[in-house]
């Protein structure tokens, strides 16, 4: 009988032994596995990506007018059409069915230090797109593209360190997005961002359209549209046009 415990003793001690040295390689080779099945719960959008818009070839009601939006035109009902110039308001009805804004501003060079999500050091940040092989942002709209579309569940699994910390950060502030809006991707004519569905706390629709222009997206375009109904928002997208 003692020699049966000690050879179970033995046994269940090899066993002990091997599961250590099984964990320590599998560690060792995918270091952010705890992170891994951790993300998996936290972050259920995680590998969400922008979707793509497919409402183009709505068709635009013919007692819709143009007006300016920044770098581009966009129409609405003639008997909403703000006359007040100075206001960002373009079109707003007088039950306010439908309002329709604007407003450009100038893109600066994105700034790891000026971003108040990011809670480390730039050169942490750096090193995280290196380690995951992603070019590191120069612009919001890389930022956005990144976060949107390439931040994924498998892209923790060999991070290390303040790498992992970095990913949660981006993780957390992916699932925030992701529960209070739609982003898809609007491309048409010479037009290229996004359109954004906005979670509402009424019936209302809420949506935003995001464009950029020059060179290396020194403008942001915004339009705002909120309507008492989903046609109306296809229509006012359907009619958004470069300016020359």
């Amino acid at each position: 009988m003692k020699k049966i415990l000690k050879v179970s003793g033995i046994v269940l001690a090899v066993i002990f032994v091997i599961m250590i040295i099984g964990f320590a390689v599998i560690t060792a080779f995918f270091p952010g596995l705890f992170v891994y099945m951790n993300a998996k719960k936290e972050y259920p959008h995680i590998n969400d990506k922008i979707g793509e818009y497919s409402y183009y070839d709505t068709e635009v009601p013919a007692d819709f007018v143009q007006a300016a939006a920044g770098d581009f035109y966009v129409s609405g009902p003639a008997d909403a059409f703000s006359e007040d110039t100075e206001s960002m308001f373009i079109f707003k009805s007088d039950d306010k069915s439908l309002v329709i804004a604007s407003y450009s501003s100038d893109n600066e060079p994105y700034d790891f230090s000026e971003d108040e999500t990011c809670q480390y050091d730039e050169s942490d940040y750096i090193h995280f797109f290196e380690t995951v092989k992603c070019d590191v942002p120069k612009t919001n709209r890389e930022v956005k593209e990144f976060l949107r579309n390439k931040l994924d569940l498998e892209m923790c699994m060999h991070l290390r360190g303040t790498d992992k910390k970095v990913y949660k950060e981006y993780a957390e502030t992916k699932e925030l997005l992701c529960k209070v809006e739609k982003l898809y991707r609007y491309e048409r004519d010479g037009i290229e961002g996004y359109v954004c569905e906005i979670t509402s706390d009424d019936d209302k629709y809420f949506w935003t359209a995001d464009f950029y222009t020059g060179e290396n997206d020194e403008k942001e375009n915004v339009i705002l549209v909120r309507a008492d109904d989903f046609e109306t928002v296809k229509q006012v997208f359907a009619s958004i046009e470069k300016a020359d």
